[in-house]
């Protein structure tokens, strides 16, 4: 590499233009940053999927390429995310595929940081890590170490190199990864794929599920989200700001501060008008 790696500070808005309240909440809970690593992770039917693709859509406005690596995920999903993402470069495989069909999507990694070196800024988004794994461990022909919840140390150590070409560089590009994780409700390898690369990652969004009120989804854990080195993103006042208004909300509760932060966010306009207002 011809240049060395820095923190992400290169802010890309999530809640710019018609977007629908939770895309504030995702910009409060954690910003994302060109050249992060970012995990979205929620038990089942918590949106995991629906908050991926709005990352997708907002990444894919400040990068020169992005790549959609989408594993074991039905024709009609597939054809969602090219509808969505027009000029993406699509690496998908359907349950009518094998396992080597689904870890020969990890290809689109190994160019991306070279082209990162070379000035451009790549995009990839993952959906999802836990359908990434199991194709890497079926096709693990020679497993020396066995982790919790059966997952193959081998395994886990190609999602982390996948996982660690994210970076931004400075004087340079970025290779920008995000990806979806089950938690909460989640097999145990799933739990164990999540614990090992949350700490390698320096964006999280945590998502939540109500059963009786799915309309609600997707419902961001503002408690448990956020974004490493946060005042090289937004600068130290603009971060500073988010940290205040995040307390409060958090002394109503996690869902009562949703609910606030939802009438606020009504009532003034967005999420700038209410940092604003803590001004």
């Amino acid at each position: 590499m011809n240049h060395p790696a820095t923190h992400p500070h290169h802010h890309v808005p999530l809640n710019e233009g018609q977007v629908p309240p939770w895309a504030h909440v995702l910009e409060l809970a954690a910003p994302l940053a060109l050249g992060q690593r970012g995990l979205v992770c929620g038990p089942g039917g918590s949106g995991r999927t629906t908050v991926l693709q709005h990352l997708a859509s907002c990444l894919a406005r400040s990068v020169d390429r992005i790549e959609c690596v989408l594993v074991d995920v039905r024709i009609e999903e597939q054809v969602a995310w090219r509808e969505l993402l027009p000029d993406a470069r699509i690496h998908a495989s359907d349950a009518s595929a094998g396992p080597e069909e689904h870890a020969e999507l990890t290809a689109c990694f190994a160019d991306a940081l070279p082209a990162a070196d070379q000035g451009a800024h790549v995009g990839i988004v993952v959906d999802s890590l836990g359908g990434l794994a199991r194709a890497l461990n079926a096709v693990d022909t020679e497993v020396d170490r066995v982790l919790s919840g059966g997952l193959a140390a081998t395994a886990l150590q190609e999602l982390r190199r996948c996982f660690a070409v994210a970076r931004a560089l400075e004087g340079a590009g970025s290779v920008t990864v995000l990806a979806t994780a089950p938690s909460g409700d989640a097999a145990e390898l799933d739990a164990v794929l999540v614990e090992e690369l949350v700490g390698t990652g320096n964006a999280e969004w945590r998502l939540q599920s109500v059963p009786h009120a799915p309309e609600l989804l997707p419902l961001v854990d503002i408690e448990r989200s956020g974004s490493r080195f946060e005042e090289e993103i937004l600068g130290e006042a603009a971060a500073a700001r988010r940290g205040a208004l995040r307390g409060r909300l958090l002394e109503h509760g996690g869902l009562g501060g949703l609910g606030l932060l939802e009438d606020q966010l009504e009532r003034l306009g967005g999420l700038d008008a209410m940092l604003d207002a803590l001004r």
